[in-house]
């Protein structure tokens, strides 16, 4: 599997706290749970796209075009495809030129300079990124995270300290919202684990498909959402 893409489906699974083994779902089944779960739904001016983790601009669309071209030959278990990502994540964070955006939340807009805005479907992003840990891919709304100019330290400590091995909360605030307009200066762009290509100054706009998915998961008890 391309070391690019293998975030998305580890993230999903994660969100609905599905086992990786395969034995364990089946056997759960007979006591199963069916979850909502929303699409977002992406207009843009070449094409309209959808996502079920996240819709952004900045350094991860970034970190996916650099590791696309990296030789990774050597790269043999997931851990390494994580210790790979997140190194190169905490380079690209460190140089990563910011972006001029105008973000349109519901009634509440956002101007600035900005290292990464993601509208995000669930809890996490990338290697494993916990970067909005009260997301609920069910319950009608986008958590957009905005990570400023100012912000950068912030952003790259918290990789860091995931490349350390500890538990270490965002600190950065994600805003809910059911819609979101984006008008921005960057042409790193990605849908889930696909890079896009839009013109770099046309407005996007972002909606929310509430609950057009039902997935099996485990009993209310046992979720996490």
């Amino acid at each position: 599997m391309p070391c690019y893409s293998f975030g998305t489906a580890n993230n999903i699974a994660t969100s609905l706290r599905i086992s990786t083994n395969n034995n364990t779902n089946v056997s759960s089944w007979n006591n199963y749970h069916l979850k909502k779960f929303d699409v977002g739904q992406v207009i843009a001016p070449e094409e309209t796209y959808f996502f079920i983790e996240a819709f952004g601009y900045g350094v991860f669309p970034k970190l996916m075009k650099q590791l696309i071209k990296m030789d990774t030959d050597h790269i043999k278990t997931p851990e390494d495809e994580f210790k790979l990502a997140l190194k190169t994540l905490h380079k690209i964070c460190s140089s990563y030129k910011p972006f001029k955006a105008k973000i349109e939340l519901d009634n509440k807009v956002f101007e600035g300079r900005f290292l990464l805005v993601e509208v995000m479907n669930i809890p996490s992003l990338g290697p494993n990124l916990k970067l909005s840990p009260d997301a609920d891919p069910g319950d009608g709304y986008f958590d957009v995270l905005m990570v400023t100019e100012n912000k950068r330290a912030a952003l790259s400590d918290y990789i860091s300290g995931i490349q350390q091995g500890k538990e270490k909360a965002f600190t950065i605030k994600s805003v809910r919202s059911k819609t979101a307009n984006i008008y921005a200066t960057c042409e790193d762009l990605h849908v889930d684990d696909q890079i896009i290509k839009e013109q770099a100054t046309e407005k996007v706009k972002i909606k929310n498909m509430d609950s057009l998915l039902e997935i099996v998961v485990n009993n209310k008890k046992s979720m996490v959402l």
